[in-house]
């Protein structure tokens, strides 16, 4: 992969300790990489071992020694499934086989690293416009695989600590609304953080803040750092102009 032979940027993210950036790239239109760059982007190398299609985000274990993704297993991107890179080695491990993963969904590493928290996508909710998913989880040392609450929303992230996930569904048309809740895992009520024509959501590192894209009537993008305790708990605001297609923004660890 070189600056030449880039079509686009996917997916990036920080490692826990900041020395590093995993982004996912697209050197052909039919294809996908992990491609792992220095702070100061001098240092780049592909960590993912083929050009398989991936699916969804990239995952840094919490000691940043490894690295987890989606992809696809079958022809044409389909049938993804877990893989973890151990950086240094470049060695890659296959965490799951079979699973019910789209781009949808998200993933995690636990607390100690030992398993992959994650979602799978069962299709659609009754209503036919919101996603139906499935909290699970992979065992990395004996490849066990634990499948838990079915959830009505979209997945945005999951706790280190598997406590609770972070999702957001539709609620009505007119005016466009979405809610971005967080569920505690095993039951519990959900907690509504935010409503309005909401994007997407992406949780920081400290697992206590999220990144929250909405739109306005103007059409511009508005993206907002929140806290994740309580309803309403907004730490900053960046707002685009009315022209802007297409955004992206991640938060450094520090």
């Amino acid at each position: 992969v070189t600056d030449e032979s880039l079509m686009r940027i996917s997916r990036v993210r920080w490692s826990p300790d900041g020395r590093f950036l995993a982004v996912i790239v697209a050197p052909a239109s039919d294809a996908m990489q992990v491609v792992l760059v220095s702070a100061d982007g001098r240092a780049m190398r592909t960590v993912s071992p083929n050009s398989q299609y991936l699916w969804g985000n990239v995952e840094w274990s919490p000691d940043a020694s490894r690295i987890a993704y989606m992809m696809a297993t079958g022809p044409y991107g389909l049938r993804p499934d877990i893989f973890v890179t151990q950086l240094g080695s470049d060695v890659v491990t296959r965490a799951t086989t079979g699973a019910l993963l789209s781009g949808y969904d998200a993933l995690r590493f636990d607390t100690d690293g030992t398993h992959i928290l994650f979602t799978e996508h069962l299709g659609w909710a009754d209503d036919g416009e919101n996603s139906l998913s499935r909290l699970a989880s992979v065992d990395l040392a004996n490849g066990t695989l634990t499948r838990g609450e079915t959830v009505v929303g979209e997945p945005q992230g999951l706790a280190r600590d598997g406590s609770w996930g972070l999702f957001i569904r539709t609620v009505s048309f007119a005016p466009y609304t979405r809610e971005l809740f967080r569920l505690p895992v095993g039951g519990g009520k959900a907690t509504v953080l935010a409503s309005g024509p909401l994007g997407s959501a992406d949780i920081a590192e400290n697992g206590q803040e999220a990144v929250l894209s909405s739109w306005s009537d103007d059409g511009s993008a508005s993206f907002s750092l929140i806290g994740l305790g309580q309803p309403g708990d907004v730490r900053g605001k960046l707002t685009t102009t009315p022209s802007t297609t297409w955004a992206s923004i991640w938060r450094a660890p520090n």
